[in-house]
């Protein structure tokens, strides 16, 4: 089945992404930059996403948004990484929000790159993110390999 997203309404350019990239200070993996030039963020139909969340007591949730870039304030992806009232470990990017406003993160960090956590915005966390360990925090859990496992991992809901 083929992921169908409202595209964001504004399409980017390699420029555009390199200087989100510059602004935050670290590499996109291929695989979500290919994404950003084609959809730079938007809704997608296939909305639900199963995974194994014993820790947060959740096994799936939907995407709402996935954030674009320069788009509008609440969903720039750029705004959100800069936010620093969202406590997330450095290096991970807030991608898309659920519609209970949880999140999903995309690492671009040396020690996960690439690799998609979900994160519950209503947990406190006391652990550390050490993802060589498999160790997460309390609100974090790992869902996905890669973005593009992320986005085949999609279902609409009635499915």
């Amino acid at each position: 089945m083929m992921l169908t997203i409202t595209q964001s309404k504004r399409m980017l350019c390699e420029k555009d992404i390199s200087d989100a990239q510059n602004e935050l200070n670290l590499i996109f993996p291929e695989q979500y930059t290919r994404f950003l030039l084609v959809s730079n963020g938007g809704v997608p139909k296939q909305c639900a996403i199963d995974f194994n969340g014993v820790d947060i007591k959740v096994n799936g949730d939907d995407v709402k948004l996935l954030f674009s870039i320069q788009g509008k304030k609440s969903r720039d992806l750029v705004l959100r990484y800069l936010n620093k009232d969202i406590h997330i470990p450095t290096g991970l990017i807030v991608i898309a929000q659920s519609e209970l406003g949880n999140y999903f993160l995309l690492s671009a960090r040396q020690d996960c790159y690439g690799v998609i956590f979900y994160k519950d915005h209503e947990i406190e966390d006391t652990l550390a993110f050490e993802p060589e360990q498999n160790l997460y925090p309390e609100s974090i859990v790992k869902i996905s390999d890669d973005f593009e496992e992320f986005l085949q991992s999609l279902y609409q809901p009635d499915e």
